[in-house]
């Protein structure tokens, strides 16, 4: 039901980018007996395609946020004395090869979209303002959001979950109005980078410092909500011995190397115990 609250809005979306789409295109497609139908599907989708997944992007953060929001409040109605509720996020950190103004500004727009515009609604802090100018040019974002979506998404946290599995590097590309190949709607003047070996069995990079960079992150981002380490892990060829065993060494070695990154990220804070301001869970 949350999803159909966009239906309207995403509509004229829609019915703007058709009249972007030349019409030239339906001319010669009628020139060659095509039907309407069929020049629908071959040139108005694919020409509004991007507005289409831009749309149903947006439209999905801002259902998942409002769930999120709404089912907080209906589980703290129904909770017993001492029980915490929260959400979890999945980061993926930008890492760039050069500590520049472009690379960091290709950094900012993946971060934002990809990390920032889910973290900042449920902090209390709305829609990141660099986010919204970064998409402005779709019109569609910031519209899109309701009197009283920012204040149901930000229901208060007893803990913040963190998924982490790997970072994506980016790198800035020359013109900065070209469209990003990363899959986030929207983005431009940045492309993703092939990640790096190690990589796992899914073909993630395998980077444990910056799980250590993401957690000291976190702690400064939001320094007085708990963080819960929720997921992490990889997949790995599993390599049956002569003696029937599966000793899994690279696995180990990357628990290994995981653990140690969060054990840096704790020791590098001032923590208050009592506060638990940095608590990782097993997954």
């Amino acid at each position: 039901m949350v999803m159909w609250r966009w239906a309207g809005y995403n509509a004229l979306l829609y019915l703007s980018a058709m009249r972007n789409v030349p019409r030239e295109l339906y001319e010669a497609a009628a020139l060659d007996g095509a039907s309407r139908w069929r020049s629908f599907w071959s040139i108005t989708v694919p020409g509004i395609r991007p507005t289409i997944v831009f749309t149903v992007v947006v439209s999905t953060i801002g259902g998942l946020m409002l769930a999120h929001g709404w089912g907080m409040a209906a589980l703290r109605t129904a909770a017993s004395p001492g029980q915490r509720f929260s959400i979890v996020l999945n980061f993926s950190p930008a890492l760039t090869d050069v500590d520049d103004e472009p690379h960091r500004e290709a950094a900012r727009k993946f971060d934002g979209m990809h990390n920032r515009v889910f973290l900042d609604p449920v902090l209390g802090r709305g829609y990141p303002e660099d986010v919204l100018g970064d998409v402005a040019h779709l019109q569609a974002l910031e519209p899109a959001v309701h009197d009283g979506d920012m204040k149901a998404i930000a229901a208060p946290l007893d803990w913040l979950g963190v998924n982490y599995y790997a970072p994506t590097r980016v790198v800035p590309l020359p013109d900065p109005t070209e469209p990003s190949n990363c899959g986030l709607p929207g983005l431009r003047g940045f492309n993703v980078l092939p990640p790096r070996s190690p990589l796992t069995s899914s073909g993630w990079e395998q980077a444990p410092e910056s799980l250590t960079d993401l957690l000291l992150w976190l702690h400064r981002h939001c320094p007085h909500v708990p963080l819960v380490v929720a997921e992490n892990g990889a997949a790995f060829p599993d390599t049956i011995d002569c003696d029937g065993r599966i000793r899994d060494g690279e696995r180990i070695r990357y628990f290994a190397e995981h653990l140690r990154a969060v054990h840096r990220a704790i020791a590098a804070c001032v923590f208050d115990l009592d506060q638990q301001s940095l608590v990782v869970e097993d997954p």
